[in-house]
């Protein structure tokens, strides 16, 4: 049913004129001419709904002194309304707005209310800029087709945008330095174009949960932005990059089954502060992510979590969790970099590492308690340099591809390590592996103190023995971190041969007794050994030829072998060589006995 024509001229005069009523109200009319009410101050409540503007509306600097009601209008034109003020409700509620709209600088003491509206011109820009709303800034399940620009809004309580469409994909949704007191909730809330928040400021919730970005080329732009609450972007959808640089979050930082569908653009959580867990739970990262510097004193929460791309970098660098990092079954399938990451736990279990030329580095990175690996396959080279680790727990580990041999791949240079809790064949596989060119025997001097602290004396001197068989084998390869001369490798040799560097102690025995058996065979015969002073007395029993040979062997004098004169060259020469046999045997002895072999 057509509605009936009103001339613009009497709603001007039915608005400004003072007659005693207190209110204005005009349904399904549609009012012809341009309506200006420019500096004018209206005192009634104004109620127009359902009517049609053919004209221009101007409200510019104008004041409305009572509760305007605007719900279901058709506006044909250009819709004017800066500086306006109103002491009360802005309601637009079903609206349709099919030209430029401007409400910049308005001042609304009430709520603002969009709730269904309609702005369907492409090309004109609506303008909030520096709008203010008293209560609630009300969008929900609004459609926009063109740009729009909420710079600058101060709301003192929520902004809704549930379910509101921005459907432009070449103009910017801008909230830049926006601020709400309350909540901001884009629940569900769909953006084709360029979207951002850049310093917008959030004393409630940031809430995005199951939004969409549909734009693949234009950055999603929250840098700096601060919400006093949570971040919530809960099964978001984005599909081109975004910027979470140096944002501020008092509560949680939810991307739990969020997607990052674009393999060329950053997901940047650069600098960004969370007071609570950063929750990435099941979350999708197809292009490359930087979480480098994050500061969360919570829990960092990766479970599950999947980063896809095999040639862009997943980047912990000097991130900080005062909670765990948890990457439970993870799944990461190019490089990754966790250098310098601060945390409580670092959990690893069931966790993949899929890419096998890029590292995986864990550098001067530091676990306040446990770091944890299970079930894990590492195909690619391991970079624990520096890490500092309370405990270490690992089990069923693979540091080899499937029917290849053992590589060597691990960095352990610098590394300290308190507690070893995993298997012992795991902790010794770590060890093992080291790569030649990076080797420290530190490592294994570390697993040895933590079996001795635990009582554990046998499996304490195996990896003594590993450590030093490792480090004398990596001095004779050109090119690794081990550099010996000949000499000292002729000694560590040697002290592997006779007690197993002085673990085996019982080994220098034998040539003590052969040497002293063959004395006995040299000086077997009668006469052999004469007192000096006295040629007629010889040594006859079996202690005193013990006693001199003891005498000979011991690097101190007893002054019995001065007493005695061998009476042929052979015992001559055998005197002679006992001697310098017992200046490298015996000492050698008492410091295996000591210990201090084991100490070196």
């Amino acid at each position: 049913m057509d509605k009936k024509n009103v001339a613009v001229n009497e709603v001007y005069k039915a608005l400004i004129e003072e007659n005693g009523e207190v209110i204005y109200d005009l349904r399904d009319k549609t009012i012809t001419g341009k309506l200006d009410l420019t500096y004018h101050s209206i005192k009634k409540t104004v109620y127009i709904q359902d009517c049609v503007f053919k004209g221009e509306v101007d409200l510019s600097n104008c004041e409305f002194k009572q509760p305007v009601y605007l719900y279901g209008n058709h506006f044909e034109e250009a819709l004017t309304s800066e500086g306006t003020i109103f002491r009360g409700d802005l309601d637009c509620n079903d609206a349709v707005f099919k030209n430029g709209v401007s409400f910049q600088d308005i001042k609304c003491t009430g709520h603002g209310l969009f709730q269904d509206t309609k702005f369907e011109n492409k090309e004109q820009l609506v303008d909030f800029l520096n709008a203010t709303f008293g209560v609630d800034l009300v969008c929900d399940n609004a459609v926009f087709k063109g740009g729009v620009r909420f710079q600058g809004v101060k709301c003192t309580g929520n902004g809704h945008f549930q379910g509101t469409q921005f459907e432009n994909k070449e103009q910017m949704v801008d909230f830049l330095n926006a601020t709400f007191e309350g909540n901001l909730e884009c629940d569900k809330a769909a953006f084709n174009g360029e979207v951002r928040f850049q310093d917008v400021n959030c004393n409630g919730h940031g809430l995005f949960r199951d939004a969409k970005f549909e734009n693949k080329e234009k950055l999603v732009d929250f840098l700096n932005a601060t919400f006093e609450g949570n971040l919530d972007c809960d099964n978001a959808v984005f599909k081109g990059g975004v910027r979470f640089e140096g944002v501020n979050c008092n509560g949680h930082g939810l991307f739990r089954g969020t997607q990052f569908e674009n393999k060329g653009k950053l997901v940047d959580f650069l600098n960004a502060t969370f007071v609570k867990n950063l929750d990435c739970d099941k979350a999708v990262f197809k292009g490359g992510v930087i979480f480098q510097g994050v500061n969360c004193n919570g829990h960092g929460l990766f479970r599950d979590t999947q980063f896809e791309n095999k040639e862009q970098l997943v980047d912990f660098l000097n991130a900080t969790f005062g909670g765990n990092l948890d990457c439970d079954k993870a799944v990461f399938k190019g490089e990754v970099r966790f250098e310098g990451v601060k945390c409580y736990n670092g959990l690893f279990r069931d966790t993949k590492f899929e890419n096998e030329k890029k590292p995986v580095d864990f550098s001067f990175a530091s676990f306040g308690a446990n770091l944890e690996f299970k079930n894990n396959i590492f195909q690619q080279n391991i970079d624990l340099s520096g890490t500092s680790i309370k405990r270490l727990n690992l089990k069923s580990i693979s540091l080899s591809q499937k029917d290849k041999d053992l590589k060597k791949k691990v960095d352990l240079r610098g590394c300290v390590i308190e507690n070893f809790t995993g298997k012992k064949e795991d902790n010794l596989k770590l060890i093992d592996a080291q790569r030649p060119k990076h080797f420290s025997r530190e490592p294994y001097i570390q697993l040895e103190k933590y079996y001795l602290k635990t009582g554990d004396e046998t499996e304490a001197k195996r990896i003594f023995l590993k450590g030093r068989d490792a480090v004398r084998r990596n001095a004779m390869i050109k090119g690794t971190s081990i550099h010996w001369s000949w000499t000292k490798i002729v000694g560590d040799w040697f002290l592997n041969l006779s007690v197993r560097y002085g673990t085996q102690t019982w080994r220098l025995l034998i040539p003590i007794l052969i040497l002293l058996t063959v004395g006995f065979y040299v000086h077997s015969a009668d006469g052999t050994l004469t007192l000096k002073g006295n040629l007629e007395t010889t040594a006859q029993t079996f202690g005193e030829k013990l006693i001199y040979l003891i005498d000979l062997l011991i690097p101190i004098n007893l002054h019995i072998a001065e007493k005695w004169k061998p009476n042929f060259f052979s015992g001559e020469v055998y005197a002679i060589c006992l001697t310098i046999f017992g200046w490298l045997l015996v000492p050698l002895l008492i410091t295996s006995l000591g210990g201090i072999l084991r100490k070196q």
